[in-house]
Formats: structure tokens, sequence, C-alpha cells
């Protein structure tokens, strides 16, 4: 092979790789995504969702627990903690890297009683996606840690109750 011709057969393999990658259009896809994974939970309950939507060897880091490696445990941690509880979730934003393979998305979750009036706790989550090829966007990291109570909104006042001038 001649000397010359290293640059040229790196072009072509770098061209082989794909061409330039739709960021926006991957990162709306990717949010997306995480919504229809936020709906899965209330519909069919966590643990069935995390089932579909993680990857298999997806890491959990739960905040004030040890981590939990790979799908079929992180799914064995949530059916433990059974139907007492709706796992809520509203995902905020969503980036993709350059290569379009890796993704990120946080937001805020809520974790409810199924029932009787206990309070709910609430938090927030990052989790790093990882989209097959198969084009399917899984978690492969999911994150999150607890924070307060989002504040009250305020009442509007009641039109009775203001003095007139």
């Amino acid at each position: 092979m001649p000397k010359n011709s290293l640059p040229f057969v790196l072009t072509l393999l770098l061209a082989a790789c794909g061409g330039p990658v739709d960021r926006s259009g991957l990162t709306s896809e990717l949010l997306e995504t995480d919504r229809a994974f936020a709906a899965r939970s209330l519909e069919a309950g966590a643990a069935r969702a995390f089932e579909e939507f993680l990857a298999e060897d997806a890491l959990q880091l739960p905040d004030d627990r040890p981590p939990v490696e790979g799908r079929e445990a992180i799914v064995a941690a949530l059916d433990a903690l059974g139907g007492e509880w709706v796992l809520e979730w509203e995902p905020q934003t969503a980036r993709v890297g350059d290569g379009g393979r890796m993704g990120w998305t946080w937001g805020t979750w809520v974790l409810r009683p199924a029932a009787g009036d206990a309070e709910p706790s609430f938090g927030k989550y990052l989790n790093v996606w990882q989209r097959g090829r198969d084009g399917r966007w899984r978690v492969l990291v999911d994150m999150g840690n607890g924070s307060p109570a989002p504040p009250e909104p305020e009442a509007e006042p009641d039109a009775d109750t203001q003095a007139s001038d």
C-alpha cells in the first residue's frame, strides 16, 4: 500500500461508520422515550416498566443504598417493594451525544402510597441511556436522590374576601 493512501483509507473507514447524526431529532425521541417509560410505570407498575426499559447490564444507584447491578436484580428489588407504592416521574430535559448512541435525561419523581395516607417521597433522577443497534433507547444507568417536597402553590384570593375600595 502506498504511503499516501493511509489518509484515504481512514477517510473511507470513518465514512462507513455513518453520516452526520440528527441530534435534535434523537433528543426529542429520547425525551419521548423517557415519557413513555414514566407512563408505563403508572400503567403496569415500576418493576414492569423498568423490566421493559432497562438494558440487561443496567446499573442502579439508589439514594442511601448500595448499587444494584443488572436488570434482573433491579426488577427484583422493585418487586420486593410490592404494590404498596406508585412511582411516577416527569422528565425535564434530554441530551444526546455527538455520536447519537448515548444520551441522558433528568427529571423529578414522587413515590406515593398506593392506598392510605402515608406521606409521599420526592426526588430527582438522572438516567443515562444507550441507543441499541435496533434503534431502541434503553436505560444503562439509573440514579436518583431525595429532595424536599415541592412548595405548595399559593392559593388565589377569594373574590368574596377581598376588600373593596
